[in-house]
């Protein structure tokens, strides 16, 4: 029998029981067997079987909506003052928003494509997004984004969310490598029904002590994110910064930009300047399905400047003598338009000169590399110590060899100097 069939089948078999044993109605687990035969039927095709699921799932919805308004009265009695008193025992440093469980969470076809970057929505969501804390002694990827949190001496507590096309155990032991030599303790079913993954970690390592606990689970807005909590002493080698809001880096100098740049940039933003109309691939589907390979890239290796919401696919090192260079291959499933807007807005964070802004004529671009615009940029960095110069290409490369042909993609070169821009 074909893997792949057998692999539907599973997933099938995992859909229509987790059905069954939320609705705890035993007609449901007969369809089990009607499913298993038409995935085995040659003609059936993975979406059939999950568009027959989401009926059977409407279906339930249905039936226990109409057992809910028979028990509406008994959910409106007051808590007891032993249950508000267990409620303030739970309140940390913070308010906390619960995390909500999500138990499709595995299946492919649930994987997120919007066309809105994550930071965008996160932000209208939650209000503000904050830099990595200073001395934040986790490897953090860098598509985590940190929107609650507070820090103070000993004691650091904060809500990252993010959009990895992985099922949360991958990116619970995404860093464990890190972590060798330490005691590092996962728990894949744990105890909280709204959490889905923890993680306890005792760091003792070149005079660097720490505690941490990172718990995985859905918000309420079906973001994926982890909670992380970290326990320390000042004697121990760690000191964690305050949070700080992530904007605009405040510097004096005023920023070069061509004559033309707000035109530039409208008509960047615009999906009628660009090639990218018809159906490009889906690089989290073929992150997800192993189709593709996703490196790892750590939040302090770069400087913010990429969408959240991309994925390093290609890495090469450009350095040369004592000057820093990484070429960078991130694609993404964000539309071009948008893709470009980000990055100039990301850009714009760091006060950049822009020396270069080309929008290419798709008419005239046909050759396997579709490339839509390119950006020579130049920063300072925010801690004063250098600067970062390069180029930033936007294309779809057109080339089935590849594993990312037909995706979105940005390529980046850029190198990192000691010295600072005036």
């Amino acid at each position: 029998m074909d893997i792949k069939v057998i692999r539907n089948a599973f997933l099938a078999i995992s859909l229509i029981l987790l059905v069954g044993l939320l609705s705890g109605c035993q007609e449901y687990l007969e369809d089990i067997l009607v499913v298993i035969d038409e995935l085995l039927d040659s003609d059936s095709t993975t979406e059939e079987v999950a568009s027959e699921a989401e009926e059977h799932e409407d279906d339930r919805d249905t039936a226990l909506a109409d057992e809910t308004d028979d028990t509406d009265s008994d959910s409106d009695e007051e808590p007891s003052d032993e249950d508000n008193e267990s409620n303030d025992e739970n309140q940390g440093s913070i308010e906390m928003r619960e995390l909500d469980f999500i138990p499709f969470q595995t299946l492919p076809t649930y994987i997120s494509h919007v066309v809105d970057p994550i930071d965008d929505r996160l932000k209208e969501q939650y209000g503000s997004i904050y830099k990595l804390p200073l001395g934040f002694p986790l490897p953090v990827p860098y598509q985590w984004i940190l929107v609650e949190g507070d820090s103070h001496e000993g004691d650091f507590s904060g809500l990252f969310c993010f959009d990895i096309p992985q099922d949360i155990d991958w990116i619970a032991t995404y860093s464990d490598h890190y972590f060798q030599d330490q005691d590092v303790t996962h728990n894949t079913n744990p105890a909280e029904e709204h959490l889905v993954h923890t993680t306890e970690i005792n760091f003792d390592r070149d005079n660097v002590k720490f505690e941490a606990s990172i718990e995985y689970g859905y918000d309420e807005f079906e973001n994926t994110c982890a909670f992380v909590n970290i326990d320390y002493d000042l004697s121990d080698g760690i000191a964690i910064g305050e949070l700080e809001e992530i904007g605009q880096l405040e510097e004096s100098r005023q920023r070069s930009l061509p004559s033309n740049y707000a035109e530039l940039a409208e008509q960047a933003s615009s999906p009628d300047n660009f090639y990218d109309h018809s159906p490009s691939n889906s690089v989290k589907d073929a992150i997800y399905n192993e189709e593709s390979t996703m490196l790892e890239l750590q939040s302090v290796e770069v400087p913010k400047i990429f969408l959240y919401d991309s994925y390093l696919v290609r890495e090469t090192d450009l350095s040369d003598g004592g000057n820093h260079g990484i070429d960078l291959l991130m694609c993404t499933d964000i539309p071009i338009e948008r893709a470009v807007s980000k990055h100039l807005e990301l850009l714009e964070n760091y006060n950049a000169d822009i020396t270069d802004f080309k929008i290419y004529d798709p008419e005239e671009n046909t050759s396997m590399l579709r490339v839509a615009t390119y950006v020579d940029f130049a920063f300072n960095d925010e801690f004063g110590t250098g600067s970062w110069s390069g180029t930033s290409y936007f294309y779809r490369y057109e080339d089935d060899d590849e594993p990312f042909s037909e995706q979105r993609c940005m390529a980046t070169e850029m190198e990192f100097t000691a010295e600072l821009i005036d």
